[in-house]
């Protein structure tokens, strides 16, 4: 006898309004309560989680019987239906797919007409497009061409206009250096003539210094020779060197006028320290710098005559 025979005949005695139907359900009613019991004592002791898996197993298996003797009993009916559903499964399958290839097939065709005339018009319409392109690049060209040319005017102009701000500042700021120094040469001359001659050199250094960093050297050399006069009159003979150093700043120059007064007073200086023979070589030269018709030349000639 199979386990599904066992199972009708097992449930057949179960449902039976008999004393052997009695004794099974009294039975099944014993061990499913002795089932209960033996869970709630699992589940005292801390093995809540084995009650449970028993509990799914016992569940499993009595499906899994049910199931069996649901086959066993309706086998036959169930294998006719499974075969009418199959067969019409098949001729739906059949006639969807037979619609589907004759939706494809006119979706086809109708997307390769539309091709083909999307093509002729995209050939129709390529010159248009291509002279309208190449219109675009020719303005965007000139655009470009003009905002270059502006951006360049624009930028010439604000070169121009800094440099010519830097040149004013530049101009203004020689101008007014040019004339502190002139200020300092002026006052030296002053403290020189009431005797005051070291503050008259310090004055002359100050102009100095403002027409070296100008890079002035004909002033800066004038300068000089203020700045040994002082030095001179104050007894420094370090005025020598600075009368040489001017006079040759102003040869190389071409002031020869200017520096025959300085050789001029170079001698004058030679004279005040004792050497006679000198000062008269050196007064010589000066005449030689001088022009003739000034005063300076008639003043060193006679200091010449006079020695």
């Amino acid at each position: 006898m199979g386990l599904a025979d066992r199972t009708h005949t097992f449930w057949q005695v179960f449902r039976a309004e008999s004393p052997p139907g009695a004794r099974l359900r009294r039975r099944v009613a014993a061990t499913a309560a002795m089932v209960v019991f033996m869970l709630a004592l699992l589940a005292t002791v801390g093995f809540l989680r084995i009650a449970l898996i028993a509990v799914a197993v016992v569940a499993l298996v009595t499906g899994a019987a049910a199931i069996l003797l649901v086959i066993g009993r309706y086998r036959a009916p169930l294998v006719g239906l499974g075969s009418v559903v199959v067969r019409r499964a098949a001729s739906l399958g059949s006639s969807v797919a037979a619609a589907v290839a004759r939706r494809t097939s006119r979706l086809v065709r109708s997307g390769s007409q539309a091709a083909v005339v999307a093509r002729q018009r995209a050939d129709a319409c390529l010159p248009e497009l291509r002279d309208g392109y190449v219109r675009a690049q020719a303005a965007v060209a000139q655009q470009i061409a003009a905002a270059t040319t502006e951006v360049q005017r624009r930028v010439r102009a604000a070169t121009t206009a800094v440099r010519a701000h830097s040149d004013a500042c530049a101009t203004r700021t020689t101008v007014a250096r040019d004339r502190e120094a002139l200020r300092a040469n002026a006052a030296g001359a002053q403290l020189r003539r009431v005797g005051a001659y070291l503050e008259a050199a310090e004055q002359h250094r100050v102009a100095l210094g403002i027409f070296s960093e100008l890079g002035d050297r004909r002033s800066a050399a004038l300068s000089l020779n203020n700045l040994a006069l002082a030095l001179d009159r104050a007894g420094d003979s370090s005025a020598l060197v600075l009368y040489e150093e001017s006079a040759s700043i102003l040869g190389e120059l071409g002031e020869e006028q200017q520096e025959g007064e300085v050789i001029a007073n170079l001698a004058l200086a030679l004279r005040r320290r004792g050497s006679e023979e000198r000062s008269a070589e050196v007064l010589e030269i000066a005449l030689g710098k001088l022009n003739p018709e000034s005063q300076a030349y008639r003043t060193v000639e006679g200091l010449s005559r006079a020695s």
